[in-house]
């Protein structure tokens, strides 16, 4: 990342959203520019391994993050105008990813409150 000088300075169109450093991966011009090529296997509809390994979910899941990150895929630059007239920017992950996390926390949190963890939804 890079210092700044005031708030000024990160409002600034000139500024490189560069400055932010990605937690969970690379930005994608310093993704490697070959391509990585990953197998899933299914059974039935759960994920179930990742390049020949069997996994738990959990460890698809994070072994699908560590793979993305490091590809740059997910992250994104955005400079918006707002319906009330400001302008909004930030390095952002996918939005469709937070609109299944969020959809997937609301049925699991009520699977889990109705007492259906084993239930097949979940």
């Amino acid at each position: 990342a890079e210092d700044l000088e005031s708030a000024e300075d990160l409002e600034s169109v000139q500024t490189p959203m560069t400055i932010v450093d990605p937690e969970m991966g690379v930005w994608p011009k310093d993704a490697p520019d070959a391509e990585e090529l990953v197998e899933l296997t299914f059974d039935g509809a759960r994920c179930v391994a990742v390049n020949g390994k069997r996994l738990s979910p959990l460890e698809v899941i994070s072994l699908a993050n560590t793979i993305g990150g490091r590809n740059g895929l997910g992250i994104s630059h955005a400079l918006e105008n707002r319906i009330i007239g400001t302008k909004s920017r930030g390095a952002v992950l996918d939005r469709r990813a937070a609109a299944l996390f969020a959809h997937l926390s609301s049925l699991v949190s009520n699977q889990i409150y109705d007492g259906r963890w084993f239930d097949p939804a979940t």
